[in-house]
């Protein structure tokens, strides 16, 4: 499933990729449910919530307003206003 997400919440997922688990692309952002998402470098996620999986953030890579619950994020890049619970 592969879906911009750039008018709506000003970020982008251009080319999204799951496996194993359910992705919700809306207008608040990108929800994950198990499995998890990579913020490639130069790429950037916005209000992205993760619930019983992973976000990795790579070097170069940049995730604003991150909600990780149930889950983990390892952060190589750029994370800002994220909560992990």
């Amino acid at each position: 499933m592969a879906h911009s997400a750039k008018a709506a919440s000003k970020s982008s997922t251009p080319a999204a990729r799951t496996s194993g688990s359910t992705e919700i692309v809306n207008a608040g952002g990108t929800d994950f449910f198990g499995g998890g998402q990579i913020v490639a470098e130069g790429g950037t996620t916005g209000s992205t919530t993760v619930s019983g999986g992973i976000e990795i953030v790579n070097a170069g890579g940049t995730a604003l307003g991150a909600l990780t619950s149930a889950g983990d994020q390892d952060v190589f890049g750029l994370t800002s206003g994220g909560t992990v619970s």
